[in-house]
C-alpha cells in the first residue's frame, strides 16, 4: 500500500492520476489535490488503485450531489461509474478539461488555435435526456469503476426525468442493458438490448403513468410509435429511435447546432455543396440544409428517420472508410467521427477530395489533435475551436474545429 497525491484528472475515464516510481497510477473517485491510500495493480497496460483511504482532502473537492458518487468519508463501499469526477467543484472540472485540449493540441507538432474558454452547457445536474443503463434485480444502474459489478440506482440525479428509475427493470430481466430516450415532455422510449418480459411493456406503462411512447428491441421497432421527437429549436424537430446516436441531452445538442451555426455564417457557402460524414440520423444535417445542397453519409441505415428529419438533404448509405465521391466537388465538408476519430481511409479521402472548408466535430481530445495535426500537415490551416462542456463531471466534451486551405 501506498500514499498517492493526486496531481491530474484522467482525460480519457476522469479517474485521478498520480505517480509512484515513475509509473502512473489511475484512481477511481479521487480528486486533483486529494492524498489517498492505494494499492496499485496491473491492469493491461496500465496501473490502478482503488481507495483504502482517504489521507487528506482536495481543496477541490465539494459536497456530493448524489448519493451513489464515491464517498471520500467511506471510501470501500461501492458506487456508481457514470460520473468519475462528481465530487470536484465544477470550475475546476472544466479548467481541467480546457487543460486537457490545451495539453494536447501543444503535442501536435503542428500550428492549432488554442482555446481560450470552455462553454458551459449546464449547471451540472438534470442535464442528461439520454441514458444507458443495466437493469438489477430491485431496479436499474450503472457500472461500477474498475468491475464487473452493477450499482443499483433508485434515481439519477445528472437526468432530467431520473427521479425514479426503479420501474425500468419491469422490461426484461436483470443484467439487460436498456438505452432510455427522454423528450422535454417527460415522454421516453426504451431500447431493449435482450429479451422483453411478458407484459413487461404494459407494467413500464403503467408504472410511468403512460409516458412510455416507444419500444425498440435491438434498435428493431416493436411497440408504440415509431420515433421520440425531440424539439431543440431546430425545425424539423428531430425524430429518434431509442437506441440511436444522440448527445447526452437536448441543452447539450442546442449548444452544439449553436457552435456549428457560428461557424457556418462565417463561410461563404454561395453555389457550394456540402458533405456531411457519419451523419447518423440527421441530426446536424437539418442545420446544413440551411447553408446549401447536402449529400450525408452513414453506414447504418437510418435512411427512414433521416427522410423526415431532413428531408432535402441526399442521403448515402455507405461507410465513411468505402465512401468514393467521384468527381464532385464540395465547398464543405462537415464530419463528426466517433471518440475513436478519422480513420486512415477517410483521412486520406478527404485530403484527396480538397473541400475548401472542413468543420470537424470531436469528442476526445487526443484523437481531435490526432486528425486535425493529419489535416493541417495536409494543406489545411486551423482557423477556429470552440470547446463545449456536454457532460459534467466527466471527462468528456465536444471540440469543433474549422480548418480552410
Amino acid at each position: 500500500m501506498i500514499d498517492l497525491e493526486i496531481l491530474y484528472a484522467g482525460g480519457g475515464n476522469g479517474f485521478g492520476l498520480g505517480f509512484h516510481e515513475g509509473k502512473a497510477v489511475l484512481v477511481p473517485g479521487a480528486v486533483v489535490g486529494d492524498i489517498v491510500q492505494v494499492k496499485p495493480e496491473k491492469t493491461g497496460k496500465n496501473f490502478y488503485g482503488k481507495i483504502l483511504k482517504v489521507v487528506e482532502l482536495s481543496q477541490h473537492r465539494v459536497e456530493m450531489q448524489c448519493p451513489y458518487a464515491f464517498n471520500p468519508e467511506n471510501p470501500l463501499a461501492s458506487f456508481c461509474g457514470g460520473c468519475p469526477m462528481m465530487g470536484t467543484s465544477l470550475s475546476f472540472v472544466r479548467e481541467s478539461k480546457l487543460h486537457m485540449v490545451k495539453r494536447a493540441f501543444r503535442q501536435s507538432g503542428v500550428k492549432l488555435v488554442s482555446p481560450q474558454e470552455i462553454e458551459s452547457v449546464s449547471s451540472g445536474l438534470k442535464y442528461r435526456d439520454r441514458i444507458r443503463c443495466r437493469l438489477t434485480d430491485s431496479g436499474a444502474g450503472f457500472m461500477e469503476p474498475l468491475s464487473d459489478n452493477v450499482k443499483t440506482v433508485q434515481n439519477c440525479q445528472v437526468a432530467e426525468f431520473g427521479t425514479d428509475l426503479s420501474f425500468l427493470n419491469l422490461i426484461s430481466i436483470p443484467g439487460t442493458e436498456l438505452s432510455v430516450l427522454w423528450n422535454s415532455d417527460g415522454e421516453f422510449g426504451i431500447d431493449v438490448r435482450g429479451k422483453i418480459t411478458k407484459n413487461g411493456i404494459a407494467a413500464v406503462t403503467e408504472a410511468s403513468g403512460g409516458r412510455l411512447k416507444v419500444v425498440s428491441r435491438d434498435n428493431i421497432h416493436v411497440h408504440g410509435d415509431k420515433y421520440i421527437q425531440i424539439d431543440d429549436g431546430i425545425n424539423p424537430h428531430l425524430n429518434l429511435k431509442p437506441g440511436n446516436f444522440f448527445q447526452p441531452g437536448i441543452q447539450a445538442n442546442i449548444a452544439i447546432l449553436r457552435a456549428l451555426d457560428s461557424l457556418l455564417s462565417e463561410i461563404d457557402l454561395s453555389g457550394r455543396d456540402i458533405l456531411e460524414l457519419y451523419a447518423g440520423s440527421g441530426n446536424i444535417t437539418r442545420l446544413l440544409v440551411k447553408y446549401g445542397t447536402t449529400a450525408a453519409v452513414e453506414s447504418v441505415d437510418t435512411s427512414d428517420a433521416m427522410r423526415i428529419n431532413a428531408p432535402k438533404a441526399e442521403f448515402i448509405k455507405s461507410r465513411t472508410s468505402g465512401f468514393k465521391p467521384g468527381m464532385k466537388k464540395y465547398g464543405l465538408c462537415v464530419a463528426d467521427p466517433p471518440r475513436t476519430g478519422l480513420d486512415r481511409e477517410t483521412l486520406q479521402m478527404l485530403l484527396e477530395l480538397k473541400p475548401e472548408y472542413i468543420i470537424l466535430v470531436s469528442c476526445d481530445p487526443m484523437t481531435g489533435m490526432r486528425d486535425l495535426g493529419n489535416l493541417v500537415k495536409g494543406g489545411y490551416t486551423h482557423k477556429k475551436v470552440k470547446v463545449l462542456d456536454t457532460m459534467p463531471w466527466t471527462p468528456h466534451m465536444e471540440i469543433i474545429s474549422l480548418l480552410a486551405q
